[in-house]
């Protein structure tokens, strides 16, 4: 129950015996017990009730019924069986209806769009019952004319007008009779209707009263004993709603969703759909009651009440004040809005806060957020339902939780990852109208909303994951997301997810944070390596192209604290990497260590397979300037020395003048792409000298590098292998590469540094790579020809050698040649027959007289199909 009415008192104790009353707009008319009619005026701001006239009947006569009739500023009254017009201003009488005389009840009907009282256009009529007739009269402007008299079978004890028609309420039926035609119609009977079989066999009892009340739109009440029902006037003998009273009622009223009874103890109020008793106002000895302008008027015989109905509003606010969360619905379906859209607007709040009721108060989870969902509510509604993930804290003990809580929680997870699908596909639909019609998305509010929801979503989803399912956190994080980052950022490190922020950071583009963050734990003096080198991995998937000044300012710090793992953020990078950003990075390099650059040089070289000139000539002159300074620590006396060589045993990591020197000279014979000249130039003339030889030798300078190999370091099996890699028979620059190396060895012998017999070897081995008579030129006419005999040999043989296979290659072309010809032969002697419907194989079409070719198959075209088909 809750409250519908609030009493007012009008008038108290008032010296006459009340008989009737009636009242419209500000003025209340009451008629007495002893004729007297008493006008007041009722002011609602502030509250106040004004006799304002007065008039006591001669006749002494009981008022027993008052009408006002605004229009025609005037009050009908019935009192001793005739209805007489009183001035509504002033309470003189106006007129008397002479035909009214024997008169019991009347009916005012006002037909108007304007209910202004100055009004001329309105339809005016008055229904008087006299007898068993029912006399009607028409308002003319100045008097009311008697119209029409309708004579009935038996005297109404009720009548109400509805539009054109008038309701009647008989002893033991409801008939509808048009005011125009006097049609009588039928509209209910209890004889056949209603359960009281009683009515019919009263005895010597009164026959209960039967009243007839108007009910909008197109319905009337009809009440007998403690029961009411609702007909149609279009459904004759169909009963409607049935209102079954707490005692017998006096009068009933209809208004909005409610039906009012008078009763002994009062009025009671009952929900008309349910028949739901909702107040009962308690108001001692009352006797009669009116509803006029809205307001019902209740009077005993000294007093008169008005009953001022509450606003919906408030009464809904009272309903979900005390949880009749169903009651408040049904009487907002009932109540007549402004618009659909604002009665589906109170709908939605009353069940939202019924959904609210069901998870907080009953902890019925599934049914509260299934009602929240049917409703299409925000998501912020759902997640407000848990004040521990709404606020920026999320304040959720793990150890606390019951089964129940843990039971919400993972609710509220699922609904939170289909409400993400949901945003996410709505927020896609939203940018592409932005960007269709060409307007930023700051200008598109829909859009701002969906991205704030967004927001809220992600944020609740991952504060649930964190203590429902910590395992599907990082893999929100590294999908897109909504994420606020300033309050996951201080929830993840309260619960020292560590790889989760990182993640955050990551997805949001965060990367100096992301860094900061990973620098300061591997700075902590409990660090381990695994903090450094989850640094170096999220370096490792940053984007050169991008985040290059970012990737080589932390790296420089990395690179200080451990060299091998600073070096893996460019040598095990995931990223491609453009020319640009490979100088860049090794500008950065040169200005911390020259052990990094030529780390990273090496691994473009050789890893990479990169052949950019300058990155080659880098590296080789990396290489020279570290043999360089290492000589210069062991000069000599006579200049450089070289370094010890390292003894047999376990090797150190750090890399030593020997390992540098074979890189170099690995490169120098491998590489083809560096500058020879440039490198030649920076080769020191007193050291290295095999590494200035391979220089020398990929400038095609065999005589210097020959004699870099046979006088300076006397190596003359690198010689040897010198020659052989160098010799080219095609190219006139190498192709005396041996007569070159076998005058130095002549030189030498001369001078008495090296032995005949190598010489005659060496003849022996690589005389067929040498020019005969060049040779002998070089050497003495003193030497004997038996020592000459490998020499010939070798020489004859690989001549022998060359003629056999000159003579084979000929006899090949010579019988391919002849095949040709054969073929030749034998194809322009086939004839070819082009008749008149000959077709060609290509087009279809006659070959007639144009040019043709043959296919091998046989087949003829013309030569342009051929050509284009081949």
């Amino acid at each position: 129950m809750h409250e519908v009415l609030v009493v007012q008192p009008v008038v108290e104790k008032l010296p006459l015996k009340i008989t009737s009353l009636d009242a419209q707009e500000h003025k209340l008319v009451v008629g007495t017990e002893t004729g007297s009619l008493l006008l007041y005026a009722i002011e609602e701001d502030p509250f106040a009730v004004t006799l304002l006239e007065s008039r006591v009947n001669p006749l002494s006569k009981p008022v027993e019924q008052c009408v006002i009739i605004a229009i025609a500023g005037a009050v009908a009254v019935l009192s001793g069986a005739v209805v007489t017009f009183y001035d509504l201003n002033t309470l003189a009488v106006r007129a008397q209806l002479d035909t009214s005389k024997g008169a019991t009840l009347m009916a005012l009907q006002v037909h108007t769009e304007d209910l202004n009282a100055d009004s001329q256009h309105a339809k005016v009529a008055l229904c008087v019952v006299v007898k068993r007739n029912m006399v009607i009269y028409d308002w003319d402007g100045t008097n009311f004319v008697q119209q029409k008299i309708i004579p009935l079978l038996e005297r109404p004890r009720s009548v109400h007008w509805v539009g054109e028609n008038i309701h009647a309420g008989f002893t033991r039926n409801i008939s509808c009779i048009n005011s125009t035609t006097g049609a009588v119609v039928e509209l209910y009977s209890f004889k056949t209707s209603l359960t009281t079989a009683a009515f019919e066999t009263l005895g010597g009892l009164r026959i209960p009263k039967l009243s007839v009340e108007p009910m909008p739109p197109d319905s009337v009440l009809i009440t007998r004993e403690n029961v009411t029902i609702s007909v149609q006037r279009n459904k004759p003998n169909v009963e409607g709603a049935r209102l079954e009273w707490s005692s017998y009622p006096e009068d009933i009223a209809y208004m909005g969703a409610y039906a009012f009874a008078l009763i002994p103890a009062g009025v009671e109020v009952r929900r008309f759909r349910t028949s739901t008793i909702v107040q009962t106002v308690p108001i001692p000895g009352a006797q009669r009651m009116l509803l006029a302008s809205g307001i019902i008027y209740v009077a005993s015989q000294s007093c008169i009440w008005r009953l001022l109905p509450l606003d919906f509003e408030d009464q809904i606010e009272q309903l979900l004040a005390t949880n009749q969360f169903a009651e408040a619905q049904s009487l907002i379906e009932e109540m007549e809005y402004s618009s659909p859209e604002d009665k589906a607007a109170n709908i939605i709040r009353v069940r939202g806060i019924y959904a609210h009721h069901l998870f907080t108060q009953e902890r019925k989870y599934e049914e509260a957020i299934s009602i929240l969902k049917e409703l299409h509510a925000s998501p912020i509604d759902v997640i407000n339902l848990y004040p521990e993930l709404s606020s920026t804290d999320s304040g959720v003990n793990v150890e606390s939780l019951t089964s129940s809580d843990r039971r919400a929680l993972q609710l509220l997870m699922n609904y939170l990852t289909e409400q993400r699908t949901l945003l996410a596909q709505l927020k896609s639909h939203q940018e592409y109208v932005s960007q269709q019609r060409g307007s930023a998305p700051s200008e598109n509010p829909a859009l701002q909303e969906t991205l704030f929801l967004c927001e809220a979503v992600d944020t609740a989803l991952l504060k649930v994951y964190i203590e429902v399912s910590p395992a599907l956190v990082r893999p929100l994080l590294r999908i897109p997301n909504a994420c606020n980052v300033s309050v996951c950022e201080e929830l993840l490190l309260k619960k020292n997810k560590v790889d989760e922020l990182v993640d955050l950071y990551r997805g949001k583009g965060l990367h100096r944070q992301a860094l900061d963050f990973l620098k300061s734990q591997a700075s902590s003096p409990d660090s381990t390596a695994s903090e450094l080198e989850r640094m170096v991995q999220y370096l490792q998937t940053l984007k050169f192209a991008d985040h290059l000044q970012l990737i080589l300012e932390y790296a420089a710090w990395i690179l200080q604290k451990d060299h091998e793992e600073g070096m893996k953020i460019f040598t095990e990078h995931f990223d491609e990497i453009d020319p640009l950003s490979t100088q860049r990075i090794i500008r950065a390099l040169e200005l911390l260590s020259t052990d990094a650059v030529l780390e990273y040089l090496e691994y473009l070289v050789h890893e990479l397979h990169n052949a950019t000139p300058d990155i080659h000539d880098r590296l080789i002159i990396g290489y020279i300037s570290k043999l360089k300074t290492d000589l210069l620590a062991t000069e000599g006396l006579a200049g450089p020395m070289l370094p010890a060589r390292p003894e047999a045993g376990p090797r150190s990591t750090k890399l030593t003048f020997w390992d540098y020197r074979k890189k170099l000279g690995v490169l120098l014979e491998t590489s083809e792409v560096y500058d020879a000249e440039r490198i030649l130039a920076l080769c020191p003339n007193d050291a290295l000298f095999e590494e200035r030889a391979l220089v020398l030798g990929r400038l095609k300078r065999h005589g210097e590098a020959l004699i870099v190999y046979v006088e300076k370091v006397r190596n003359f099996q690198a010689a040897n292998k010198y020659c052989e890699a160098h010799y080219d028979p095609d190219d006139d620059r190498s192709r005396d590469v041996f007569l070159l190396l076998l005058e130095l060895y002549w030189n030498m012998y001369s001078k008495g540094n090296y032995p005949l017999a190598d010489i005659l070897s060496f003849l022996s081995v690589y005389g067929a790579k040498m020019d005969p008579i060049k040779a002998l030129s070089i050497l003495p006419l003193t030497l004997p020809l038996r020592d000459l005999t490998g020499f010939f040999d070798k020489c004859l043989h690989d001549m022998h050698r060359s003629r056999n296979t000159n003579e084979i290659v000929k006899s090949l072309l010579k019988a391919e040649g002849l095949q040709c010809k054969a073929q030749r032969l034998s194809y322009s002697t086939k004839r070819i027959t082009i008749a008149e419907d000959r077709m060609c194989s290509v087009c279809l079409k006659r070959i007639g007289s144009n040019v043709f070719t043959s296919f091998p198959t046989g087949a003829v075209a013309h030569v342009y199909c051929a050509t284009k088909e081949s």
